[in-house]
């Protein structure tokens, strides 16, 4: 499929999907992190990634052409 011509709308959601997705992705990863350095404790660092995880499979179609 040919998505050279998208529209701006398209272009549009398309940019806020990415942003999400890659927000999504630093929420998966960011937490244990700071879980690790004791910053940050085990409840609300699997709430976190339990809800980037999410947003990641919402997301990511819109931005990765997934039909």
């Amino acid at each position: 499929m040919n998505h050279d011509h998208a529209s701006p709308e398209t272009s549009g959601r398309k940019a806020v999907a990415r942003f999400l997705g890659l927000a999504a992705l630093a929420g998966t990863i960011v937490p244990p992190a700071l879980t690790m350095t004791g910053l940050l404790a085990d409840g609300p660092m699997q709430k976190i990634m339990l809800a980037s995880a999410v947003a990641w499979f919402v997301a990511a179609p819109f931005w990765m052409d997934v039909d």
